[in-house]
């Protein structure tokens, strides 16, 4: 199975280092692939945020934070932990 790096695929999550999403952000830096993080300021001290990303962007709310993800993707994928 390929994963996002060996795709060329950028992943955009919400930031936060302890998720399922933080596994799979971790995964693809570790395959030297690029990770955007999108983070509205006030989670900056709410939110373990993962500091090792390809690029952080900072939204002043968290409306701006999805507008700012849906102009920097393709497509979504949603994960759940169960």
């Amino acid at each position: 199975m390929e994963n996002f790096s060996q795709k060329k695929l950028t992943l955009v999550y919400g930031v936060a280092k302890i998720s399922i999403m933080s596994i799979v952000a971790q995964a693809t830096l570790d395959n030297n692939g690029r990770v955007i993080g999108i983070i509205p300021e006030f989670l900056k001290t709410k939110e373990v945020v993962h500091t090792g990303l390809s690029q952080l962007i900072t939204t002043k709310n968290m409306h701006d934070r999805k507008l700012k993800m849906q102009e920097v993707t393709d497509a979504f994928i949603a994960l759940t932990e169960e």
